[in-house]
């Protein structure tokens, strides 16, 4: 057991102990870490209504149907030029394309659609949610039939 097997070298000697009063080395060459909680708290998700007060769900319900509102009523300004925005497309209306928001979690109407190809060849369509305005795409041929 005194001997070490071939290919293996002896441990490295430990370092003397910095003088009194001298300032400590860092125990890596990238320094010392931060200080703070070992794991990272979780990311807080802003849409997450809180489920342990039920008032503040209603409130933050309340909030959202505000939001949809203001934006639909911002969606009807005219634009710069002083013409009026068209109104957004529904879902059920004769003639929108229906495609699914990731962001919404919910199946809307389909802005400024346009066909495209995927890397497969495959016919898509690509516009913006009615409801987000966040990119949308819809698998298959651009035709109001389908959705």
């Amino acid at each position: 057991h005194g001997t070490l097997p071939k290919g293996f070298a002896k441990a490295a000697p430990t370092e003397p102990e910095p003088a009194p009063g001298a300032p400590p080395e860092p125990a890596s060459p990238h320094g010392t870490l931060p200080k703070g909680p070992a794991t990272p708290e979780p990311a807080k998700d802003p849409d997450a209504a809180p489920a342990a007060d039920p008032a503040k769900a209603e409130q933050v319900a309340d909030l959202r149907a505000r939001l949809a509102e203001l934006r639909r009523a911002v969606a009807s300004l005219p634009d710069a030029d002083g013409d009026a925005a068209p109104a957004p497309a529904t879902v059920g209306a004769p003639g929108a394309i229906a495609a699914y928001c990731i962001k919404c979690r919910k199946k809307t109407a389909m802005l400024d659609p346009a066909e495209s190809r995927l890397k497969n060849g495959r016919p898509a369509a690509r516009g913006r949610c009615s409801e987000c305005g966040s990119a949308v795409v819809r698998m298959g041929p651009l035709s109001p039939s389908r959705g």
